[in-house]
């Protein structure tokens, strides 16, 4: 089963490009504290997601918390963050179920994508 694909090409045109074939209706991703080109990119991608009404939801993955007035209260936040519920992992029919109905399969739904892509 191949279920990711990676692409060597912007992001918003990457985006843009599925979202024309099929409707992306929400895009999940984690917050990354990065670098200026990363960044930038994610700055991109908002923009797209603004002009196309596509919600887009960062998960926390670190406890690090970007763009902070002051760091007074980082302590309590990140303590916060430590003591969140994680998210139970899938049973094997929930994931097989979540394959069916939520990926994409790029050759099936003829969507050509600008610059170099590889299903892994």
């Amino acid at each position: 089963f191949k279920c990711i694909t990676v692409c060597h090409a912007g992001a918003a045109f990457t985006f843009s490009s599925i979202h024309k074939k099929r409707p992306i209706h929400q895009i999940l991703c984690h917050m990354e504290s990065g670098h200026l080109k990363s960044f930038s990119r994610d700055k991109q991608v908002r923009r797209w997601c603004r002009a196309n009404n596509v919600p887009i939801r960062e998960f926390d993955q670190t406890g690090v918390t970007r763009c902070l007035q002051n760091r007074d209260d980082f302590s309590k936040k990140f303590h916060k963050f430590l003591n969140q519920k994680i998210v139970e992992t899938p049973t094997a029919s929930e994931l097989a179920q979540m394959r069916q109905s939520r990926l994409l399969d790029l050759e099936k739904e003829h969507i050509k994508l600008h610059g170099k892509c590889n299903t892994l």
